[in-house]
């Protein structure tokens, strides 16, 4: 592993990590529910539900970064087309 595969991964993780907070963090649905009633944990649900959408989100860009190399070119900043080469 090279040091620019590391930059790489660095970005395309933080991409990802971003995009899954802008879903994560309006949390309209954690509201509705104590609207409703139901007791919920706030801050272990927006955990569990930021893990989830980061996977999510992360396996929804790998899967576009390998039919359009365009798309890893735009999440690594104009880094690389291809992944990191890990190996």
């Amino acid at each position: 592993m090279q040091v620019r595969d590391i930059i790489t991964s660095g970005v395309k993780t933080a991409v990802q990590v971003a995009i899954s907070a802008l879903f994560v963090w309006a949390a309209p649905v954690l509201d509705w529910l104590a609207g409703v009633g139901v007791e919920v944990d706030q801050s272990a649900a927006e955990a569990v539900a930021f893990s989830v959408v980061t996977g999510l989100v992360a396996s929804a860009l790998n899967w576009a970064g390998r039919r359009w190399p365009v798309v890893n070119l735009i999440l690594s900043f104009g880094l690389t087309r291809g992944g990191p080469a890990y190996g």
